[in-house]
C-alpha cells in the first residue's frame, strides 16, 4: 500500500548476515509494545527449547496418579506391586518473522518518522503473532462446555445460548474433579521471567463483548467492587464464585454460518507452556540500513525493518482448562473472527 512517498511491502526473506541490531532509540519501543498486548502467556507454564542443542523440539515424562492401596496386609505376604505408568509429553518451537522495506526518498524527505512508526507496528504484530499461536494450541483443547448445555458449536450458532451461571459452575466442577488447582502466580515483568502472586482462583479469559453478560450473571462482581486491589490482574473485569475473568480481544472468535461462537478459557494451574528458546530474549528486532545489500540494492534505494521470534504451546493437561462456547447479546461488528 502506499505512504506517502513511499511504498509498504510486506513478506518473508531477507540476507541474515547483512542485520544489525537496532540503537537504543527503538529497543524500548519494542519492549514496551511486545510486553503490553500478550494475554495467554500470562497463564502459562514456561518450557525452554536449548539453544544450539541441534532439536527444535524437547520432551518430558510423568506419571500418572497410583491407585488407592485399600487391601489389609497379611503377616508375611507380600502385596501385588504397583505399576506407575509414564507419560512422554513433546513441545517444541518454530520460527516465525516478518519485515517492512522502505525507500531512500522516505529517509531523506520524511517527516513524520516513518522508521519509528514501522518499529511501532512491528513489535505490536510480533507480539500478537506469539499471542495467535498460543491461543490457537489452546483453543483446540478438548475438554468443552457448550453454552446452555447444547451439544455442539453449530446449535450455539443456531440461537441466542449466552455465558449461563450453570455453565460456568460445570465447567469449575470439571477442573474440581479433575483436582486441577486454582491459579496461584502468574507471568509478571517485561521480560516475562518472574511470577507475582495473585488470589487464588480459576482464571476465565473472556472478550469484552461478552462483558454484558457476565454482568447481567447473578453473583458476578465488578472489578470496581473488590475490597481489595493490590492483585487485580490486567484486563481483569470481575470475579464470579470461585472465577476470575480478564478480557483479550485477541480471544479466539469463530463464525459459523454467519454467528460469531466465542470460544472463553477457564483455566488452572498447569493447564498448558508457553515454549521459547534457552538462551534468547524471544523477538530479535533486525534493521537493514540502505546500504545493505549487494546488486539486488545497487543504487541504495530500499531499507528494511523486521523481526523474527522462536514460539510454540503446548496443553499439558486437557482436564485443567475448559472451553466455553457460547454467543453474545452484543456482536459489536469489530470483533473480526481471525480463523
Amino acid at each position: 500500500m502506499s505512504i506517502g512517498y513511499g511504498s509498504f511491502t510486506q513478506g518473508t526473506g531477507g540476507n541474515a548476515s547483512n542485520a544489525v541490531t537496532f540503537s537504543s532509540l527503538y529497543d524500548p519501543l519494542h519492549l514496551l509494545r511486545v510486553t503490553q498486548t500478550i494475554m495467554f502467556d500470562k497463564f502459562a507454564d514456561a518450557r525452554f527449547v536449548p539453544a544450539n542443542a541441534g532439536v527444535k523440539t524437547m520432551f518430558a515424562f510423568r506419571y500418572k496418579n497410583l491407585l488407592p492401596a485399600t487391601t489389609p496386609l497379611t503377616e508375611g505376604v507380600l502385596p501385588t506391586e504397583s505399576a506407575p505408568v509414564r507419560e512422554k509429553v513433546e513441545f517444541g518451537v518454530a520460527q516465525y518473522g516478518s519485515y517492512v522495506t522502505y525507500t531512500d526518498q522516505i529517509d531523506m524527505f520524511d517527516v513524520d518518522n516513518i522508521k519509528a512508526q514501522f518499529t511501532d507496528i512491528l513489535a505490536d504484530q510480533a507480539a500478537l503473532t506469539a499471542d495467535t499461536v498460543i491461543r490457537d494450541v489452546i483453543s483446540a483443547g478438548t475438554n468443552v462446555v457448550y453454552a446452555e448445555g447444547v451439544a455442539d458449536r453449530a446449535t450455539v450458532a443456531s440461537g441466542a445460548h449466552k455465558l449461563t451461571t450453570a455453565n460456568l459452575d460445570l465447567a469449575v466442577l470439571k477442573l474440581k474433579n479433575a483436582k486441577a488447582k486454582k491459579m496461584k502466580s502468574v507471568v509478571d515483568g517485561s521480560v516475562k521471567i518472574g511470577t507475582k502472586p495473585i488470589r487464588d482462583a480459576y482464571v476465565c479469559i473472556v472478550h469484552p463483548n461478552q462483558f454484558p453478560d457476565l454482568k447481567a450473571l447473578s453473583g458476578f462482581v465488578p472489578v470496581e467492587q473488590y475490597a481489595y486491589s493490590k492483585d487485580i490482574l490486567d484486563g481483569e473485569v470481575g470475579s464470579y464464585n470461585e472465577i476470575r475473568f480478564v478480557e483479550n480481544t485477541n480471544l479466539k472468535v469463530v463464525a459459523v454460518s454467519g454467528v460469531n461462537v466465542y470460544l472463553s478459557l477457564l483455566l488452572a494451574e498447569k493447564a498448558y507452556a508457553a515454549v521459547s528458546v534457552r538462551g534468547k530474549k524471544g523477538t530479535e528486532m533486525i534493521f537493514k540500513p540502505l546500504t545493505a545489500g549487494g546488486v539486488e540494492n545497487a543504487l541504495n534505494q530500499k531499507g528494511s525493518i523486521g523481526w523474527k521470534m522462536y514460539c510454540g504451546a503446548k496443553i499439558l493437561n486437557e482436564l485443567f482448562m475448559v472451553r466455553l462456547e457460547t454467543t453474545v447479546s452484543n456482536d459489536v461488528a469489530s470483533a473480526i473472527p481471525f480463523a
